[in-house]
């Protein structure tokens, strides 16, 4: 069935839905189905738009997650990871 609120429905109907969903985002947070919000003293752990240092690349390591490579300094043409 298809869910709308119609002028039968009152203000705390409304209410009581929107704190189910609230909650429900929650506890599907708390279980790490979904990610958790970030709180202001918090850093992101990986920018993709602002490389560390001049020049640096970004790939995938070999587990797949991002990170980045600079030019190997010895080995032309070669990168070699950054480690943070």
């Amino acid at each position: 069935f298809p869910c709308f609120f119609t002028t039968a429905h009152a203000d705390a109907d409304f209410s009581h839905i929107a704190q189910a969903y609230k909650d429900s985002v929650l506890e599907m947070q708390d279980s790490d189905f979904l990610p958790g919000r970030r709180t202001a003293d918090q850093s992101p752990t990986f920018d993709v738009k602002n490389p560390p240092v001049a020049g640096a690349r970004l790939g995938r390591d070999p587990n797949g997650s991002p990170a980045w490579y600079t030019p190997h300094p010895s080995r032309p043409g070669q990168f070699v990871k950054l480690e943070s």
